[in-house]
């Protein structure tokens, strides 16, 4: 299921054009009452956006189908306890960004949030623009240490809990 609704958001992601449904179900290789079925789900999650009698995929769509898809190489978080202080640990992919917060040395975190480290990253890979905004007012807080890590570890798990959950 988890995979034909992604598929489903993949292939509207792709689109520059209007395409009938004969086309989307030979692109997709799903029949098309599976596909009305799941494009109505998308919309009422609002991954999708009904258009006029097209469908397009939303911004939270193109959200949800980047954080739930591998990041391409080079475009890993890695994290450091200061410059040049590697602190062993990267993530390639948002749900393992979600658990490394969780373990790194909460001098990576503090170091990272004090530069607009995380809101860059989250921006420049996933363009989840509500999530960088919040990652800044992480910044703004002034939080250190354990609170900081609860703060970011709650609104990022919080992100991508929600895109698995309606997913799925």
């Amino acid at each position: 299921m988890v995979e034909e609704r992604l598929k489903i958001l993949r292939f509207l992601n792709e689109l520059t054009g209007r395409v009938g449904l004969k086309e989307f179900t030979q692109r997709t290789g799903m029949s098309r009452g599976r596909i009305i079925g799941y494009v109505r789900g998308l919309v009422r999650a609002g991954y999708v956006n009904k258009v006029g009698r097209g469908y397009s995929i939303s911004a939270e769509g193109k959200a949800a189908l980047k954080a739930l898809s591998p990041i391409p190489e080079g475009m890993e978080f890695h994290f450091y306890t200061g410059i040049d202080q590697y602190a062993g640990l990267s993530a390639k992919s948002f749900g393992e960004f979600c658990d490394r917060l969780k373990e790194v040395d909460v001098k990576a975190l503090e170091f990272h949030v004090s530069r607009g480290d995380l809101e860059n990253w989250i921006t420049g890979v996933f363009n989840d623009i509500q999530l960088a905004k919040e990652m800044a007012k992480m910044r703004e807080s002034k939080l250190t240490g354990e609170n900081l890590r609860k703060e970011i570890v709650s609104l990022t798990a919080a992100k991508y809990n929600k895109f698995k959950k309606l997913l799925s």
